[in-house]
C-alpha cells in the first residue's frame, strides 16, 4: 500500500458584505445554535463550517464532478485571485 503525504492548503482569507436579510437570518442561526447546543459560536466559524459542510456533503453535482477530476487529474484547477473566476484585473494590466 502506498501512502500519500497529507495535503496542505493555505488558508484564504475572504472579506465580502453580506446583504442585510441574510446576515440577520445568519445571527438568528447562530443564536439558534447556541440555544440547542449550549454552545456560542462565532459568526466566522458558522460560515466556515456552513462552507465546509455544503461543499463536503450537499452539492452532488459538484462531488460528482469531483470526484470524476480527482479520478483524472492528480490536481484540481488553481483557483482565481478574485476569487470569482476571472483573472486578478492587476494580473490582466500585466498581460
Amino acid at each position: 500500500m502506498k501512502l500519500r503525504p497529507p495535503t496542505h492548503y493555505p488558508d484564504l482569507v475572504v472579506r465580502l458584505r453580506i446583504p442585510g436579510a441574510v446576515a440577520h437570518t445568519l445571527e438568528c442561526y447562530r443564536a439558534y445554535v447556541a440555544d440547542t447546543t449550549h454552545v456560542e459560536w462565532e459568526l466566522k466559524d458558522v460560515i466556515t463550517e456552513m462552507l465546509r459542510s455544503f461543499l463536503e456533503e450537499g452539492d452532488r453535482d459538484f462531488l460528482a464532478w469531483r470526484k470524476a477530476h480527482e479520478t483524472t487529474s492528480t490536481t484540481l484547477p488553481p483557483l482565481s485571485r478574485t476569487g470569482n473566476g476571472e483573472a486578478s484585473p492587476r494580473k490582466a494590466a500585466q498581460e
